[in-house]
């Protein structure tokens, strides 16, 4: 069984109300925070749950599965799971924000362009 295509995971929204108890920089921080960590779950405008890797209960019986996973709101395991989104990557929520697909740094060309001056 194949893998299905999923997109890539989106930046974290960032027009939820502040959460209380914390100021606006500390939840611009904790954004940042999330940016630049892996998203093990998000779910899209349509519904759709997308999930980093297979939960071992939905894994076929010919053994392990680490594989990324769609599921879709008509599917009998997607009240169980659609709770591990976290507030920020659930694109469902009254705002109906877009997700913004995380953008990912090239390389630095300074630093290969030193090493292949010094050499």
């Amino acid at each position: 069984m194949a893998a299905p295509t999923i997109p890539p995971p989106p930046q974290p929204r960032s027009d939820l109300p502040l959460p209380k108890g914390m100021a606006p920089e500390e939840y611009r921080e904790y954004l940042e925070m999330l940016s630049e960590m892996p998203v093990e779950a998000w779910r899209d405008q349509d519904g759709t749950l997308y999930m980093k890797r297979m939960p071992a209960s939905m894994a076929p019986a010919v053994g392990m599965v680490d594989s990324p996973v769609a599921i879709t709101p008509d599917s009998p395991v997607y009240a169980q799971w659609v709770s591990t989104v976290e507030p920020e990557y659930d694109f469902m929520l009254p705002t109906q924000a877009t997700p913004e697909p995380r953008r990912k740094e090239a390389p630095r060309a300074e630093g290969t362009d030193d090493h292949a001056q010094g050499g």
